[in-house]
């Protein structure tokens, strides 16, 4: 896809993470050129991971599964997978640059779990859940978040 003359050109080879916690696209950017490259989905953890237990109750026994941090965990371990491929991605320096678009609450969560090298690279962390909009509406979203960074 091209990038229309009224947003701003990629320099240099910008690698461009937007994700939220079970879903995720990567896409290069460089000069006028916008390209998704891979797309992830969050292979969602299997029960054993979670505590389970029974409760009798007057219609029978009922298992029920506890885990208030299954959600902040998997999330975690999403993020932490992505952060491993883009340090491959950044390791073999086909990128300079990386933008990442992420929920705001989550942003933290991702960046810390960054290797150095690849948070050296990193120009833009824009706090937003954009992975299911359209691609043209993407571009002119981080063109207005590269134009007024926070």
């Amino acid at each position: 896809m091209q990038i229309p003359q009224n947003f701003l050109s990629y320099e240099h080879k910008t690698l461009i993470l937007v994700c939220d916690s079970s879903h995720a696209k990567f896409y290069q950017a460089y000069e006028r050129n916008f390209e998704l490259i891979e797309e992830i989905k969050n292979d969602r953890m299997k029960l054993e991971d979670t505590e389970r237990y029974t409760t009798q109750t007057g219609g029978g026994i009922l298992s029920k599964v506890e885990d208030e941090d299954f959600k902040e965990r998997e999330t975690k371990i999403f993020y932490k997978k992505l952060a491993g491929i883009l340090f491959d991605r950044f390791h073999d320096e086909k990128n300079s640059k990386l933008i990442l678009v992420v929920p705001e609450g989550d942003k933290n969560v991702l960046v810390d779990s960054l290797h150095e090298k690849v948070k050296k690279s990193l120009v833009h962390a824009i706090g937003k859940q954009p992975p299911k909009i359209p691609d043209a509406q993407l571009i002119k979203f981080i063109d207005e978040g590269r134009k007024n960074p926070q």
